[in-house]
């Protein structure tokens, strides 16, 4: 929008909010729990209805409710693909038992290399099973582990489970592995539980570090924030040249 040029769009933002009601409403103890954090907006509250004077009003007044207690304002649709995904993540066993055997959303903090860094992965399973697990939302077939793997290199996630793993450990946590619960979006909701071999552990882990150590050099010469002051733009003879043969 004019006032922020940067701001998310509606769609992004929509994509955002499923995603991390999925991850609310998967780890809370009873789905209905999740209604804590979030508004299901009305189903009146869409198509033509929206482009009316009434309808952005009465939009306007949802989300400002939801906003003074809290929540996030969901479209009914959407709560209904998280309901999906957690149900078909506990149908899983595999999945369902890391949920079973686990703390949701724990921080830890420790200094690496005279940084100070934070860690917080979706389900700590540490203390029983030795091991760290994330969740992330797929779309179409993205849950099959060479998608998903592409993905995973080209974004650089590695980094997250690096550094998830370098912190807990450092606390001494007993930490020998890192899984992913994939779950697609679209019925019937496909689950895929999928782990790190020990060569993406250590590198993630190494990856990590020299980004922290990158990090580090920055901070250290001075957070540089520009490129010092006001420089003339000098014309080059070629250029010149061109713009008199113009």
């Amino acid at each position: 929008n004019e006032d922020n040029p940067k701001a998310t769009t509606p769609t992004v933002q929509r994509r955002l909010d499923l995603g991390s009601c999925i991850h609310t409403v998967t780890e809370v103890i009873k789905e209905e729990d999740a209604l804590e954090f979030y508004g299901i907006i009305p189903p009146h509250l869409h198509g033509n209805y929206l482009r009316t004077n009434a309808g952005k009003a009465e939009m306007k007044e949802f989300r400002e409710e939801c906003q003074r207690s809290g929540k996030i304002a969901i479209r009914e649709e959407d709560w209904d693909i998280a309901i999906g995904c957690r149900r078909s993540i506990y149908r899983n066993d595999d999945a369902a038992r890391f949920l079973e055997n686990s703390r949701k959303e724990v921080s830890a903090f420790c200094t690496l290399n005279g940084i100070d860094v934070k860690a917080r992965p979706d389900i700590d399973c540490s203390a029983k099973l030795r091991t760290l697990v994330d969740i992330k939302s797929r779309q179409g077939g993205g849950a099959e582990i060479g998608r998903w793997m592409k993905d995973f290199y080209n974004y650089k996630t590695f980094i997250q489970a690096g550094l998830q793993l370098k912190v807990f450990r450092t606390l001494k946590m007993q930490v020998d592995q890192y899984y992913y619960i994939l779950v697609e979006i679209e019925e019937p909701h496909i689950v895929n539980v999928v782990y790190l071999s020990e060569d993406w552990i250590h590198y993630s882990i190494v990856k990590t570090m020299n980004t922290i150590m990158k990090w580090k050099s920055w901070i250290g010469n001075g957070c540089p924030d520009g490129y010092g002051e006001p420089q003339e733009m000098r014309m080059t003879p070629w250029q010149q040249k061109l713009m008199e043969e113009d």
